[in-house]
């Protein structure tokens, strides 16, 4: 019988958790909502391809980020991320700055990011159309 893959324990360990992803995958995701908190992120990957003999440049590094209206109940507030240096706080504001801000990772080497909205439905997702616009016009 095949063995789950949380049975391994070796890979509950960051530094060969990092290593073994950093040896096979083809993408690395994070969470992060802002660019300055994903330099940390980054390090670690370059750091971690470094170490097995991989080129950096060959594994893909994508975020996922928090998106929430304004007058969302605060819950990430609540949450215990243990990151003091990245805590959760999520991408808001009117669709050219929440443009700008995604816009942000590309020039550090984030190829994709991924939004993770607050309400997932329909109306929370069309009202991301004028950003998708945006991010379409500066592709």
């Amino acid at each position: 019988m095949q063995q789950p893959w949380q049975s391994l324990p070796e890979l509950n360990e960051p530094s060969r958790r990092h290593h073994c992803h950093a040896r096979l995958a083809p993408y690395w995701d994070d969470t992060g909502n802002t660019p300055e908190g994903a330099e940390r992120f980054l390090a670690m990957v370059d750091e971690a391809c470094q170490d097995v003999g991989r080129d950096p440049a060959t594994l893909e590094r994508t975020i996922t980020v928090l998106a929430a209206d304004p007058d969302a109940r605060p819950w990430w507030n609540d949450m215990p991320t243990g990151d003091q240096e990245r805590p959760l706080r999520p991408i808001c504001g009117e669709p050219a700055e929440i443009a700008e801000a995604l816009l942000a990772y590309r020039p550090r080497g984030i190829t994709h990011v991924q939004i993770n909205m607050d309400q997932m439905t329909t109306a929370a997702i069309e009202q991301y159309a004028p950003v998708l616009a945006l991010l379409d016009e500066a592709a």
